[in-house]
């Protein structure tokens, strides 16, 4: 009973302990020990699910354990489950092959099971992990995949979202008259199929093509639609992304008035939410448009606004963003000291995050590298295994032909001696 009630608490106050903490570890002692596998897959389910976030190592653990629990009784749903949390896992901390890998196994599952459209589903998150990697080809052959099996079914909903995915791709390759065709088909099959709030995708994907093709009447036509979804269903964080993408594209615009409305219409939304670094790219926008405006002491008052929230945050591309837009400022105002203490701060933020990145692409090379080794080392045991049976069959087959040799050398005799044995009757006859 108290582990239930451990296991409720955790999940109500979404209590977040370290999964080095002796707590955890005693934790792990009471759940490894229980008996019942069912039981086993629910407690390592809750600490799974409240792990994801921020803390995806334990996460995994947890799903490592419900897949052991699970092939224990051939629970495969319990295997798909786990293998979902290993992917978003991964994803959380940018391991975006690994998370593919468990995204094929989460596919490989549901197609076990029988349950195709799920595995359309999953192929669909597959495609979308693929894009932020990078391969935009790779998503775009999971999505038609998936599209496929949705048709199939008729799932109406699931193929308008996959068409805003398949459009989202176009659009960021630059292929803008292509994403819009998609972005219409997709908002057509959700406008006759799928609930209205569903409708604020579709708006806000329109509006940002149109704005990329330079067609800013009909971006902010879709813009204020997908306002109106928003506030309708209280989605005051969507509200506030439309706010900041009018006031992006008045800013293109060159009208700063108009940018900076908007930007406040966001921030009044933002200031009380717990995300720093919305609060830091806002204060930058606005900072940005008064700088732009000739209104550099406004300028300066909504950069220092952000100082609070760039000391707490670990994004190191805001920082640097701040003091360019310091630089930038200081500079229209003539003092070139402070323009250039900042540009230099800019310029150390920036070796830091080429640092960074260089890290980041030797640790996926050796992800790669030892995802490589290993596929070179199963080849290589698989040949040595061939190998192995093509020598053991050679031999079987020669020690086969050797006893039937001797057996056809015997037979011989033994017909040559009845044969001279039948001669000598003969004879004697």
């Amino acid at each position: 009973m108290k582990k239930h009630v451990l296991c409720l608490i955790l999940i109500l106050v979404n209590l977040e302990i370290s999964a080095q903490t002796p707590l955890i570890d005693s934790l792990r002692t009471i759940y490894q020990q229980q008996s019942d596998s069912e039981q086993s897959i629910r407690h390592h389910f809750t600490f799974a699910k409240a792990f994801i976030r921020s803390y995806p190592d334990s996460a995994i653990y947890h799903a490592e354990l419900i897949i052991r629990a699970s092939r224990k009784i051939g629970f495969l749903k319990g295997e798909a489950f786990a293998q979902e949390i290993i992917s978003q896992s991964k994803h959380n901390k940018g391991e975006y092959e690994l998370a593919v890998e468990a995204h094929q196994m989460h596919y490989d599952i549901q197609m076990r099971m029988k349950d195709t459209l799920t595995a359309g589903m999953v192929l669909q998150q597959k495609g979308q992990e693929y894009s932020e990697w990078g391969y935009p080809d790779k998503a775009m052959e999971d999505y038609f995949s998936a599209l496929k099996i949705y048709e199939r079914y008729d799932s109406h909903d699931n193929i308008g979202s996959i068409y805003n995915d398949i459009g989202a791709v176009l659009r960021e390759q630059g292929r803008f008259k292509e994403a819009l065709d998609y972005f219409k088909k997709g908002f057509y099959i959700r406008k006759k199929y799928s609930t209205e709030d569903k409708f604020y995708y579709s708006y806000s994907n329109l509006s940002n093509v149109f704005d990329d093709m330079g067609k800013y009447d009909s971006s902010f036509y879709y813009a204020n639609l997908a306002v109106q979804v928003a506030i309708k269903y209280e989605d005051h964080i969507s509200e506030a992304i439309q706010y900041v993408n009018m006031g992006y594209s008045h800013r293109k615009l060159e009208h700063y008035y108009q940018a900076e409305s908007y930007y406040l219409k966001a921030l009044d939304i933002l200031k009380d939410s717990p995300y720093n670094d919305y609060l830091i790219t806002l204060y930058i926008n606005l900072g940005t448009v008064a700088d732009f405006s000739g209104q550099y002491q406004k300028a300066l008052f909504y950069l220092d606004q952000s100082r609070p929230f760039v000391e707490k945050t670990s994004a190191l591309d805001l920082k640097k963003d701040v003091a360019e837009t310091y630089s930038s400022i200081y500079k229209n105002l003539n003092d070139y000291k402070k323009a250039f203490d900042f540009l230099n701060q800019a310029r150390v933020i920036a070796d830091s995050i080429n640092d960074q990145v260089n890290n980041e692409k030797v640790a996926e090379l050796n992800i790669k590298y030892q995802t490589q080794k290993k596929e070179t080392d199963l080849a290589r045991n698989r040949f040595e295994l061939e190998r192995q049976s093509r020598q053991k069959y050679r031999i079987l087959l020669g020690g086969i032909i050797v006893v039937l040799l001797l057996i056809s050398v015997f037979l011989f005799l033994r017909y040559r001696l009845q044969l001279r044995r039948q001669q000598a009757e003969l004879n004697l006859q």
